[in-house]
């Protein structure tokens, strides 16, 4: 019984130095890695794997997470967003009297540029609503065009001896050819200009959902 006990642990030993000359083998000269501490772990993380002094290689940049570093790179991101190409707005310009709105259509016609005027009331519901979108519409407007407004409360003669009988209205003014548009519009039907300014400008400046009725 004891014999036999001898035998199977020489026979583990024996097994045990085979396998340790199989591992200095497979190591070669390298030493093998020295063992943690009882009771100690170490967690390698990502990002421990990428910090460094240097990244001329193109490696990863170890100042990335410096917390200093950030309201810098924050402010980057708002410049470049601010950067981006915005559509011009066009000023629309508000009349008062007679003598600005002679000088006015006498400046677009030294500019080439189509006139295009709304007549509106502070207490109209409606023009308030085509007010909006006239705003809008000179916020798509090429330089071209020349946009004002006038208020009929504030100007009773002056709105009625151009013509105007409804509210809210807009007139179209080109070059030496005068008025060669007046007519009202609800807010509904604000395509209406969009199309009235396309023809004379002879060029499809506005995209029209729908044909308006005219």
């Amino acid at each position: 019984m004891k014999s036999s006990t001898l035998r199977r642990n020489i026979a583990v030993a024996v097994a045990l130095i085979f396998v340790s000359l199989a591992a200095i083998t497979a190591f070669g000269t390298h030493a093998p890695p020295r063992p943690f501490a009882v009771g100690h772990h170490t967690t390698i993380t990502s990002s421990a794997l990428f910090y460094g002094s240097e990244v001329d290689d193109g490696g990863y940049d170890s100042s990335y997470h410096d917390p200093s570093k950030r309201e810098e790179r924050r402010k980057l991101r708002l410049e470049r967003k601010s950067a981006k190409p915005k559509l011009e707005k066009q000023e629309i310009l508000v009349l008062n009297s007679q003598e600005e709105y002679l000088e006015w259509l006498e400046k677009c016609a030294s500019n080439d540029s189509l006139a295009v005027i709304k007549f509106h009331a502070s207490w109209c519901k409606s023009c308030q609503a085509f007010s909006r979108k006239f705003q809008q519409l000179s916020s798509l407007s090429p330089s071209s065009i020349s946009y004002a407004s006038l208020e009929f409360s504030a100007n009773p003669k002056l709105c009625r001896s151009l013509g105007v009988t409804h509210l809210p209205s807009v007139q179209i003014y080109k070059g030496s050819e005068g008025k060669v548009e007046s007519f009202s519009c609800s807010p509904k039907r604000f395509d209406k200009v969009k199309v009235k300014i396309n023809e004379w400008l002879d060029a499809a400046v506005f995209k029209v959902k729908a044909e308006p009725e005219i």
